[in-house]
């Protein structure tokens, strides 16, 4: 029974079943009331379940900062420093996620300014940048679209005048000078 009892809290820690494990553990130490592992095993427990917490948050913060999602992997991160503080990796990853952030809100910023001052090519730059990162699309797209939009007029603008040009230049070898000045 003791030996069952032993084997299941050390299955439990494994498997993450930290409540389960401390119910072994107890039991196991009723049972043997003088049993040293087992009363290192149970003051260990809440270090284990902090290290597995932070093990499995750290997985999924390096997942989300791989598929662009920086806001999540932020929470994520801020999740890891809630249970560990002084978490190199969580703190770094603190530091480098919000400058990241501020990076592709900058850029969505400034494309937006370089929109209105009509630099579409500058604005459509830094737009397929940030196009990538999935909190930063809805955004980046809109402004795409209407970069396109932006574009696509200047090119009717110059189509016309390439129209009115040709009109002017035909009319003026044609001697019709008040059609030419029309055109132009």
């Amino acid at each position: 029974r003791l030996g069952e009892r032993k084997v299941r809290a050390a299955e439990a820690v494994e498997a993450g079943r930290f409540a389960e494990a401390e119910e072994a553990a107890r039991e196991a130490l009723e049972l043997s009331p003088g049993d040293e592992e087992l009363a290192a095993l149970l003051a260990d427990l809440p270090q284990r379940e902090r290290a597995w917490k932070v093990r499995g948050l750290t997985e999924e913060w390096v997942s989300l900062r791989a598929q662009g999602q920086l806001r999540a992997a932020l929470a994520k991160v801020g999740e890891v420093l809630e249970l560990d503080e002084e978490d190199g990796g969580a703190l770094q990853a603190r530091e480098e996620l919000s400058v990241e952030i501020a990076e592709a809100e900058s850029k969505v910023s400034r494309a937006g300014s370089l929109l209105e001052e009509g630099d579409l090519s500058g604005a459509e730059r830094l737009l397929r940048e940030v196009a990538s990162l999935p909190e930063e699309k809805g955004s980046a797209e809109r402004l795409l679209a209407e970069v396109a939009t932006r574009r696509l007029e200047a090119e009717r603008r110059e189509a016309r005048l390439g129209e009115r040009k040709v009109r002017a230049a035909e009319a003026v070898e044609a001697g019709r000078f008040a059609e030419a000045e029309e055109a132009a």
